[in-house]
């Protein structure tokens, strides 16, 4: 597959966005049977980069715990702490930008070391 689809397995498992030679790659969303929910980026197949993840609840639960994280092929790195009262947006701004600078200070070091 190439380009934006849908794709469903037969477990019941889903994933809806973009995909590049087959793979999962760009932005996309995966549904597990159960309920649970990652919506983020992707690359080469495996979760890369910002994402929320949505954990199952009870049926009927109106509410429904979402955390903010970073993942790097496929591991989740760490979450991220979201202050509800305020901009997600900003915040989400906010974390990849450091990320960001994290990443350039590293190559910058990398540089120096070698």
């Amino acid at each position: 597959m190439h380009g934006v689809g849908v794709y469903t397995w037969k477990d019941k498992k889903q994933y809806e966005g973009e995909y590049f030679d087959d793979k999962k790659q760009g932005y996309g969303k995966y549904i597990w049977p159960d309920g649970r929910l990652y919506r983020g980026y992707w690359k080469d197949g495996k979760q890369h980069g910002l994402g929320d993840y949505t954990a199952s609840t009870k049926e009927g639960d109106a509410k429904k715990e979402v955390k903010y994280g970073m993942w790097l092929d496929g591991n989740r790195q760490r979450w991220f702490p979201i202050n509800p009262e305020q901009d997600l947006y900003l915040q989400l701004d906010i974390i990849e930008e450091s990320i960001f600078m994290q990443q350039k200070l590293e190559l910058e070091r990398r540089q120096e070391e070698g």
